[in-house]
């Protein structure tokens, strides 16, 4: 849980880890478009594909100015322990 230092509304942020089918059964129908924005996931013009939990990723993720800290640094911390997130397959 974080608070963001602009609007002090906390933020509670989890990172959720899937196989690949199960990824793909869960989000099959998953909107591209919401009210909220737009979803962000594997190449552009291509299906949901999720994000995959590599350092390119996150570092693209991080560097966007649109990624405020709290997001940023949960991203920063899942990719440090991914081995436990993943398990040993890592």
């Amino acid at each position: 849980m974080g608070i963001e230092a602009q609007n002090l509304v906390p933020c509670i942020l989890t990172v959720a880890v899937f196989e690949a089918s199960t990824f793909d059964t869960i989000f099959a129908s998953l909107a591209e478009r919401t009210d909220e924005g737009i979803l962000i996931s594997g190449p552009r013009g291509g299906p949901v594909a999720g994000l995959p939990l590599q350092q390119d990723t996150v570092r693209d993720l991080i560097a966007s100015p649109r990624m405020s800290p709290i997001p940023a640094a949960l991203l920063h911390l899942a990719l440090q322990h991914q081995e436990l997130l993943l398990g040993s397959s890592v």
